[in-house]
């Protein structure tokens, strides 16, 4: 069963096949099997974001021409027909035109000048880029030592530093902050952004210099600086561009929310079903009064369009809410837009001609390749294999315990000073691993002594870059030490770790058992690439593109 959105995609795709053309087009090549026109090679250079240049016109039109000639053998077998390729050609023609709507609405915003006068007294100097400095840090972290010992250490560090030590291996040495696993680099700093008592010297720096032991109420840091990016003023003009810009952008995020809104009251979701994995894909889970429907496998056909490969169950509840409603939007966005008469726009129509003759002929040369392709016998993989040895090998794998405490920014420096007592007693086994996750740890793991398994570098790299460089240097038997990982958004805060490497087994070449998937996969991929290329050929050859008047 097809919902009416497949039928009324029908008719846009015939118009979307035609590109008109008029009697007096001048034609710039002939080819077996039609012409390049010159607004057809126009439209192509749009679409595909290429330059018109004179000594690459032959390669163009005989890229453009093959083109056409694959769609138009799709179009003769009714590849449209296909609900897969059907679905692509409703993305692009619903998302081209949810674009013209958003340009009307972005269109129809004036700016009057007092709101410009408002917005540069507000935000004008933001424009302008103020001094940067490029630093290097290493910092001591008071953690209930003795201060004196403290300052004491720093002063010989920066002291062996200015007798020309090196100082991403100081750093990675003696360094509390988490600057120590890039050399202590902390990149471009803009003023407001320090603490005070460091920022003053920071920005007094020159090129190269070290500062003196700075003090703060966290502890000591010495500083390096390792370039200065002087101020940049933006001219009035362009300040004033900015701010009409601006404001233009917000108050169209103002007016297509608003529309958005509208469109979606003629829309009924059914988003409970949408979420559940029991409903049948041929369920309608969105209709509009206009019409349409949309069932299920469609919704998922076009989530997949946007990167959602997996089923809406699957997703957080939110999420998956978010998604649906920004299809359902789309399609009722690409209704009203034809209302307008935004789908007769010349712009549009090229876009969208050019973009389904791109989708058609991709599907015709795919057909072939099928066609070509022979199914992979067991010796050619296995012989693959044997040539191909190297690329096929087991991963580096760790076997980690964890210790992790989630940490506001406000919280940070108590649970800091809480994971170093702990990192101090661990290491001098005052305290097991066990004992400590079980206690401290805020991962499922704690119940089991913080045991995270067995995880390859890819698994251990998904907790975050800090904690895979803390692990990947250490020997079985080896405590970490204490990490700050921040979250993936800022405004979550942070997770503090305690690592313990237990055991580590290295890469090793696979046998052609645990190969023969990937064997099998890499060698149909080649012969695919190889299939294409021949069929590409044989089609060139057989068009003779020829330009005009050079017959």
């Amino acid at each position: 069963m097809q919902s009416r959105m497949l039928t009324v995609l029908a008719s846009l795709v015939l118009v979307a096949a035609c590109a008109p053309q008029s009697a007096d087009e001048k034609i710039l090549a002939t080819y077996n099997g039609g012409e390049v026109s010159e607004s057809e090679y126009r439209m192509w250079l749009v679409v595909t974001k290429t330059e018109d240049e004179f000594e690459r016109r032959q390669e163009v039109w005989t890229t453009l021409a093959a083109q056409e000639s694959l769609a138009e053998a799709a179009r003769q077998r009714s590849a449209e027909e296909k609900p897969a390729v059907r679905l692509a050609l409703l993305n692009l023609e619903t998302q081209l035109l949810e674009n013209a709507l958003r340009r009307e609405v972005q269109s129809g915003i004036e700016i009057d000048e007092p709101e410009i006068v408002e917005w540069l007294a507000e935000n004008g100097e933001r424009l302008d880029r103020p001094r940067r400095v490029r630093l290097s840090n290493i910092f001591k972290r008071f953690a209930g030592g003795e201060p004196a010992e403290l300052r004491s250490r720093m002063a010989e560090i920066r002291r062996q530093l200015a007798d020309g030590a090196d100082w991403a291996e100081m750093a990675l040495r003696e360094s509390d902050s988490q600057t120590r696993f890039r050399h202590g680099r902390i990149g471009l700093v803009k003023p407001g952004s320090l603490d005070p008592a460091v920022e003053n010297v920071a920005f007094a720096l020159s090129q190269d210099e070290i500062s003196d032991v700075i003090e703060t109420e966290d502890g000591l840091t010495l500083l390096r600086c390792d370039g200065v990016e002087e101020q940049i003023r933006t001219a009035a003009a362009q300040k004033r561009e900015r701010a009409e810009q601006a404001l233009r952008q917000k108050q169209g995020r103002l007016e297509w929310s608003e529309l958005e809104a509208e469109l979606l009251e003629s829309v009924s979701l059914d988003l409970a079903a949408a979420q559940l994995v029991s409903t049948s894909d041929n369920a309608i889970v969105a209709r509009s009064e206009e019409g349409w429907s949309l069932s299920l496998s469609e919704l998922r056909h076009l989530l997949g369009f946007r990167g959602v490969a997996r089923h809406p169950a699957d997703l957080p509840q939110e999420r998956a809410g978010k998604w649906i409603h920004a299809v359902a939007v789309q399609l009722q966005a690409a209704q009203h837009a034809r209302s307008l008469g935004l789908d007769q726009d010349p712009d549009v129509r090229a876009k969208l001609h050019w973009r389904t003759t791109l989708t058609l002929a991709a599907d015709e040369l795919k057909k072939r390749v099928e066609e070509r392709f022979n199914a992979l016998g067991e010796d050619e993989i296995r012989a693959y294999f044997q040539q191909n040895k190297e690329r096929f090998e087991v991963s580096e794998t760790f076997r980690v315990a964890a210790i992790s405490m989630r940490a506001q920014r406000e919280e940070l420096r108590q649970k800091w000073l809480l994971g170093q007592r702990l990192e101090a007693d661990l290491r001098a086994g005052r305290l097991s691993f066990d004992e400590a996750a079980e206690t401290y740890s805020e991962l499922p793991s704690k119940s089991r002594g913080g045991l995270l398994g067995w995880l390859d570098r890819q698994q251990l790299a998904a907790l975050g870059p800090h904690v895979f460089k803390a692990v990947k240097d250490l020997s079985p038997g080896d405590v970490g030490p204490l990490v700050q990982q921040p979250d993936a958004l800022p405004s979550t805060g942070n997770s503090l770790w305690i690592l313990e490497l237990l055991d580590r087994r290295p890469a090793r070449p696979m046998s052609f058992e645990e190969a023969r998937h990937q064997a099998e996969n890499a060698l149909g991929n080649e012969r695919t690439r190889e299939h294409q290329k021949q069929l590409e050929e044989e089609l060139l050859a057989r068009l003779d593109v020829t330009p005009v008047g050079q017959n």
